[in-house]
């Protein structure tokens, strides 16, 4: 009795753990912040600059060349863009609706730089990094891993 009981209560805490974690949904006009403002563009950057740390980077440059092997690396990341930049938007989303408030962030949607919020957006800029970087590294190392597994798979 005492097992099933502390079982339900493990359980029971386990529920409540995820309901608060659970993520909060990502207002409209968080994403039409980030979409406007094209707040997600840097993923390819990042992928390009994270992909040639590899190992398995090194040696498909040291095969190619290492302006083929970037090449190549460019353009694996862009045809696996569509699979991954929706997710990397929309974390990027809920980093600044974290950050700001929903006025805050309808006006910056909407008037950009000519927002009166604008400035605040430098000011939690490294609070919003933060928060993508914990979210979002599981999708770099993602795109990553899939660039690099295609450039393999390409015999190159």
């Amino acid at each position: 009795m005492k097992r099933t009981s502390t079982a339900f209560a493990f359980l029971l805490l386990l529920a409540l753990a995820s309901i608060a974690s659970a993520d909060i949904p990502v207002s409209p006009a968080a994403r039409d912040f980030v979409a406007k403002q094209h707040l997600g563009k840097n993923l390819p950057q990042f992928a390009q600059v994270l992909a040639k740390t590899t190992v398995t980077y090194g040696m498909v440059a040291e095969k190619i060349g290492p302006a083929d092997a970037g090449k190549a690396l460019d353009e694996q990341i862009t045809q696996l863009l569509p699979k991954y930049q929706p997710q990397w938007d929309l974390n990027l989303a809920e980093a600044y609706q974290q950050s700001f408030t929903d006025e805050e962030i309808a006006s910056l949607a909407a008037e950009g730089r000519a927002s009166k919020y604008a400035s605040k957006v430098s000011a939690k800029q490294q609070e919003v990094s933060d928060r993508m970087q914990a979210k979002s590294t599981p999708v770099l190392k993602a795109l990553i891993t899939d660039a690099l597994a295609a450039l393999m798979h390409l015999g190159v």
